[in-house]
Formats: C-alpha cells, sequence, structure tokens
C-alpha cells in the first residue's frame, strides 16, 4: 500500500500551533483575572478591618488626631480596593475575546483535521479498490484458462 501523506500536513502544524498558542493566552488572562479578583477580595478583607477596627476604637473613645490618622488608612484602603476593581474590570473585557480567538483556533483546526480525515479515507477506499481489482484479476487468471478449456469454444 503506498503510505498516505496529507498534502495541508504543515497547514494542519501551524492550526495546531496557533490553537495551543491561543490555550496559553486565554490560559493567562484567566490567571490574571483571578489574580486581580483576589486583589479584589483582599482589598475588601482589609477595608472591613480596618472599618471595625475603627468602630471599636470609636466605642472606646479615642483622640481626635487617632481619629484622623485611622480615617486616612480607610481611605487609603478604600482607594486600594476602588484600583483594584478596576483592574478587574479591565481584566474581564479580555477575558471574552481571548477565548473567541480560542475557539477560532479549534474550529480551524478542525477544519483542516477534518479534511485531512476524508482525504484518508479517500486513500483507503482507493487501496481497497485496487486490492479488490488485483485480487479479481488474479482470480481471472488462475481459473479463466479451466473456463476456457473445458470445451466451450
Amino acid at each position: 500500500m503506498k503510505r498516505f501523506r496529507f498534502s495541508l500536513h504543515a497547514l494542519l502544524a501551524i492550526r495546531k500551533r496557533q490553537e495551543t498558542e491561543a490555550q496559553e493566552r486565554y490560559a493567562a488572562v484567566l490567571a490574571r483575572q483571578r489574580q486581580a479578583a483576589n486583589q479584589v477580595a483582599l482589598a475588601d478583607s482589609d477595608l472591613g478591618q480596618a472599618a471595625g477596627a475603627l468602630r471599636s476604637s470609636m466605642g472606646r473613645g479615642m483622640v481626635a488626631a487617632e481619629f484622623a490618622q485611622r480615617g486616612d488608612h480607610l481611605r487609603a484602603l478604600e482607594l486600594r480596593r476602588a484600583q483594584a476593581a478596576v483592574a478587574l474590570a479591565r481584566v474581564e473585557h479580555e477575558v471574552p475575546p481571548a477565548l473567541d480567538s480560542m475557539l477560532l483556533a479549534r474550529r480551524q483546526r478542525e477544519v483542516v483535521e477534518k479534511f485531512e480525515s476524508r482525504q484518508r479515507d479517500r486513500h483507503e477506499r482507493e487501496f481497497l479498490r485496487r486490492e479488490e481489482k488485483e485480487n479479481d484479476e488474479l482470480a481471472l487468471r488462475r481459473f479463466a484458462p479451466a473456463v476456457f478449456t473445458t470445451g466451450h469454444r
């Protein structure tokens, strides 16, 4: 049997590499999204702790300077939380295009693989057709002289 050779093997290799790269980009965006979400959660936690500490200190009484200092710290934490939320929103806008890119790369690879499968099937059918033809010719050569020598002239 003649060995199967896919005519678009190089294109398939390119499509596979493009899909892998798109998957890596998507994974990186998801990792950045997870990290940004963790930063927001951490900022929320710090902000909640600072607000709780301020409330408990107010219940015990504190001097104005300490109140101002804790207020400044609370505002700094609120700013950090707002910045983390903005960063998360920015990264979340990158997720859909990265997913679309990955899905497109997958579809493009699948199209080439489907073409390869059809080409391989066609190659195998052609091989089987040739093999059947050769077997028929062999059988005809083997048994045809017997048919013609039995007196059917």
